[in-house]
């Protein structure tokens, strides 16, 4: 559990290839209805507003990863699994 967006959460942290794309995934996820914050140069932290249970929602989120590697050739979006 950590805090994000002044409430405690679980959070999924995600790391990508490219800072540049940061903020285009967090806009995809932020009109997803997910809490997003970015938290390094290419590290984003995010809550889903999905509501389904926890695993459910991870891969959820996967789906979303790989669309937006679609949108983006060569953009690799890791989810950390810790």
């Amino acid at each position: 559990m950590r805090q994000l967006g002044g409430a405690l959460a679980a959070v999924t942290t995600i790391h990508l290839n490219d800072p540049e794309l940061v903020d285009d995934l967090m806009e995809l996820l932020r009109g997803s209805d997910c809490i997003v914050d970015r938290i390094g140069p290419r590290t984003v932290a995010i809550r889903s507003g999905w509501p389904v249970r926890d695993d459910a929602a991870q891969y959820e989120l996967d789906g979303y990863l790989r669309v937006f590697e679609a949108m983006h050739p060569g953009a690799r979006a890791l989810r950390d699994c810790r």
